[in-house]
């Protein structure tokens, strides 16, 4: 679908203030929204796919994507989930190696997209940026590297310190961060059941400490939902 300039611009200025891209030079920044293009992904549709030989590096600038691996037998694993300032495809960009999740968008997005030949001219002409665009990668892990560490807790304290992971993630911090997602991919990204998912989402709701929405959740008490206490 085409994009039209008030969309692209709307996008350039949505990454230019939150997340990686916000945090380096202008130089390189310049570089980057010079080199790359705004795609639009419908709802469902997939960026890339596991296996599939790395087209480039991506920043969302509006929307919402999933990061998902499959078992054997079909079923899927969320891993993440990305809001507005999340960048991502970084890794098989730096090791030039197939695609290790298969990222797809929970909402109608707008994603910049750096080719690969492009990020490979960048650096080639400034060797200084590669480790800026590690940079990403250090982001990204750390941010695994947190909930691996949430899913080890109970499922009350899993799924609130979740919510307030992602309630975190929410580029416009705004006072009622709301989270673009499914009960459904929320139950499959901390391990339980919807129907246990269900059960603590309507507690805690009663609780005051979020509003439930068709295919969202608004944080109400941010300072609630931070709490570890059962």
């Amino acid at each position: 679908m085409k994009i039209d300039g008030c969309e692209v611009k709307r996008a350039m200025t949505s990454l230019e203030v939150r997340g990686w891209l916000a945090d380096q030079p202008e130089k390189l920044r310049q570089l980057v929204m010079r080199k790359a293009s705004i795609i639009r992904v419908a709802n469902g549709d997939a960026i890339y796919q596991h296996g599939d030989n790395p087209t480039g590096l991506y920043g969302l600038a509006e929307g919402g994507v999933k990061f998902s691996s499959f078992q054997e037998n079909g079923s899927e694993i969320i891993t993440s989930i990305g809001f507005s300032g999340t960048w991502f495809g970084e890794l098989s960009v730096l090791d030039n190696l197939p695609r290790h999740h298969s990222t797809i968008a929970i909402s109608d997005s707008l994603i910049l997209h750096l080719p690969i030949r492009e990020f490979k001219l960048i650096i080639h002409e400034y060797p200084e940026y590669l480790g800026n665009f590690i940079g990403i990668l250090s982001r990204n892990l750390r941010a695994t590297m947190l909930l691996r560490d949430i899913l080890a807790q109970p499922p009350r304290i899993r799924l609130k310190q979740v919510l307030g992971f992602l309630a975190s993630q929410d580029g416009d911090q705004q006072h009622n961060p709301i989270i673009q997602i499914s009960q459904e991919q929320l139950a499959k990204m901390i391990g339980l059941s919807r129907q246990t998912a269900n059960q603590i989402l309507r507690s805690l709701e009663e609780e005051g400490q979020i509003k439930l929405g068709y295919g969202t959740i608004v944080v109400s008490d941010m300072k609630a939902l931070l709490d570890d206490a059962c």
